[in-house]
């Protein structure tokens, strides 16, 4: 073969080459990374149906709205809906896919009312959530009436002193006289408490969002921040409570 021929072919050779190998950059997947456009509606009670859509929305790995890990179903990779969750607060949607991540959008909560069928109490101690039905008494501390509502999620314990008269957006802020307590193991014969009382770096506030008509129900929000003997601090968050009194 002649050299010139040799050349010929070559150059023939290199650009089929590149014509394939441009045709395959042409032929690489679309981007993967999700991204949310709408949220409809983008605000809602406890409950409230949501619908999501953007595009690759398929297969997360995980969805929040806050702190709150949510339930989606019907994703088609382009919408997807949830319910908004008992502990979940306004906040960012985060959606979750292997490394990559949407948190463009934002959703507000708003506080349910009216009649409340069934009691509830939900929140996050130190970021792990959690769920319970409480119960409710009246008793006195320090000669006070004060009203105890507890709830017991299988050896955790929280507790929420309250006074016994409580009105439509009054905040009652965690002291001696109204507590708030957590324990993680009622079970101990000695077991520990995490107060929050005001003191020693304690904080909390419970936010009254509605009284039922004749003290029929109670409705509200808390957070605190709790201290035991031995200085070990717990944080509760995205306390939700929706208690029916009779």
């Amino acid at each position: 073969m002649k050299i010139t021929q040799f050349l010929k072919y070559a150059s023939v050779i290199a650009i089929a080459t590149f014509t394939f190998s441009c045709g395959s950059d042409e032929a690489t997947p679309q981007d993967t990374v999700p991204q949310i456009t709408a949220l409809s509606p983008a605000t809602g009670t406890v409950g409230a149906l949501i619908t999501v859509t953007g595009s690759n929305l398929a297969a997360p790995d995980s969805v929040k709205l806050g702190k709150s890990k949510l339930t989606i179903a019907g994703n088609t990779g382009t919408t997807f809906t949830f319910n908004v969750p008992n502990s979940a607060f306004s906040g960012k949607l985060y959606f979750y896919k292997g490394a990559k991540v949407d948190s463009s959008k934002s959703f507000t909560v708003t506080e349910p009312n009216g009649f409340v069928s069934q009691s509830k109490i939900t929140g996050f101690v130190n970021g792990k959530e959690f769920s319970s039905s409480p119960d409710a008494q009246n008793d006195t501390i320090g000669g006070n009436p004060v009203f105890i509502v507890t709830a017991v999620i299988g050896t955790e314990n929280v507790s929420l002193i309250l006074p016994n008269r409580l009105a439509t957006n009054q905040t009652v802020s965690a002291s001696t006289s109204n507590p708030f307590i957590y324990s993680p193991d009622i079970s101990s014969s000695n077991p520990i408490l995490f107060a929050a009382n005001g003191l020693n770096g304690t904080s909390g506030s419970f936010k009254v969002t509605e009284v039922g008509p004749n003290g029929t129900y109670l409705r509200g929000t808390f957070n605190f921040i709790a201290q035991s003997i031995g200085g070990t601090k717990v944080n509760i968050t995205n306390g939700r409570l929706a208690l029916r009194l009779n």
